[in-house]
């Protein structure tokens, strides 16, 4: 499987102004719209807070488009479950003591804990492809370099 290609703005390989011209056309005719990502008064599936988190990442998150709207959607749905669960008076201890029918206990991980685990990973995941921390962004699109670095060592290869 080959490498997703890069923007041309972050493509550190020397393109010719041709080739620049070309995948800039592309990434034009590629570039999809917002208008399907709009901060809507119900999302259907989706609680009243989670909406409202829907709605404030949309206001605030100029780059996104209607591919990634999935994504944000199950970003607000993980991010209400993970809030309710840690607002969960049962949440707060982490080991639980279960009686068996024998009247042995039994220690287990609290299963709020594993939910809540399994909804922040899945939150940090999606937040790393949507670039929805400054960090993400960084690593999405790396700045062009400010000046070519010369090779001190080319000299002594060339032949004069």
């Amino acid at each position: 499987m080959g490498r997703p290609r890069k923007a041309v703005e972050t493509n550190k390989k020397h393109l010719t102004k041709a080739e620049k011209e070309a995948r800039s056309r592309a990434e034009a005719i590629h570039k999809v719209g917002r208008e399907e990502l709009t901060a809507f008064d119900r999302i259907e599936g989706l609680t009243p807070e989670a909406a409202a988190e829907y709605r404030r990442i949309v206001e605030s998150a100029s780059w996104l488009d209607d591919l990634d709207r999935n994504d944000l959607i199950t970003y607000a749905q993980c991010w209400d479950r993970a809030r309710r669960i840690s607002t969960s008076p049962d949440a707060n201890r982490e080991i639980l003591g279960v009686t068996r029918g024998d009247g042995s206990k039994k220690l287990i991980v609290n299963p709020l804990l594993t939910a809540w685990r399994h909804y922040t990973a899945d939150m940090r995941a999606i937040s790393l492809k949507l670039g929805l921390s400054s960090i993400d962004r960084l690593k999405l699109a790396a700045p062009p370099s400010e000046a070519e670095h010369e090779n001190k060592w080319l000299k002594h290869l060339r032949r004069e």
